[in-house]
């Protein structure tokens, strides 16, 4: 099991992961911390401090109510595309990524990671270096390409590619870019945050809707799942059963 997610760490995890690809890896994610201070209420006070109107004492207090609880920052930054990218890979348990931490649900995912993890080493299948292939890659790109992702990934996935003995460049992302539409807007690139982003359809949304145009590979060996279309809906819990309820129809998620 990879336990990160922040920043360098996942990156970090996955390419020192692959020095031992013969063995089956999932990754855990956290998940991002409730929604706290509103976005342009937080950007206020900063400009307010910048501009000497307020002092230390009540940016504190903004950044405290902002940041106050475990688990990612709720902007869309490199921390929250990592775990996007994960989705995308097939390394989590499908859409663990934007649930949030000390939750059942999240508990649920978590203790489903370890036994399926159980099972793929009982069992010797879907080795790590067996799910990070080409088709992999490219689909991480298209993810972080539709959502607005963070740009530290056009050097955080060139290496975890390198890894696994696979060449993309900036090239690469250029011409997806001019394929892939802009499918999310979330802060800093729209209003709202990853939690919102979650609540309209989140990565079951993302899955399902770059699946129908053809802008994925759907036939990638997946970790957390026995295939892709597990992607395409959100868990739930029904009692103590964990259950992932399909997207059947879309619409563009403008944040």
């Amino acid at each position: 099991l990879m336990l990160g997610i922040c920043d360098k760490i996942v990156p970090g995890l996955l390419i020192g992961a692959l020095r031992f690809g013969h063995l089956p890896m999932l990754l855990i994610p956290g998940g991002p911390m409730p929604s706290g201070l509103p976005n342009k209420e937080k950007q206020r006070v900063r400009q307010l401090y910048a501009e000497g109107k307020v002092g230390k004492d009540e940016l504190l207090r903004a950044e405290s109510r902002s940041y106050h609880s475990p688990g990612t920052c709720t902007f869309y930054g490199t921390a929250n595309s990592n775990q996007m990218m994960m989705e995308m890979m097939g390394l989590h348990i499908p859409n663990a990524a934007f649930i949030n931490p000390g939750t059942p649900l999240r508990q649920a995912l978590t203790r489903a990671a370890v036994h399926r993890l159980a099972e793929l080493a009982k069992s010797g299948e879907r080795p790590l270096a067996h799910v990070v292939d080409e088709k992999s890659i490219v689909n991480a790109m298209v993810g972080l390409v539709a959502t607005g992702g963070s740009t530290n990934h056009f050097i955080h996935l060139p290496a975890i590619a390198r890894a696994a003995g696979i060449r993309i460049d900036w090239t690469d992302f250029a011409e997806l870019s001019s394929a892939v539409p802009l499918i999310a807007r979330i802060y800093p690139n729209g209003a709202k945050d990853v939690n919102d982003f979650q609540d309209a359809g989140g990565m079951a949304f993302v899955t399902y809707t770059l699946s129908r145009e053809g802008l994925i590979h759907g036939d990638t060996l997946t970790a957390g799942a026995d295939s892709m279309e597990t992607w395409i809906g959100n868990p739930e819990l029904h009692g103590d059963e964990l259950v992932w309820k399909s997207t059947e129809e879309s619409a563009d998620i403008d944040m």
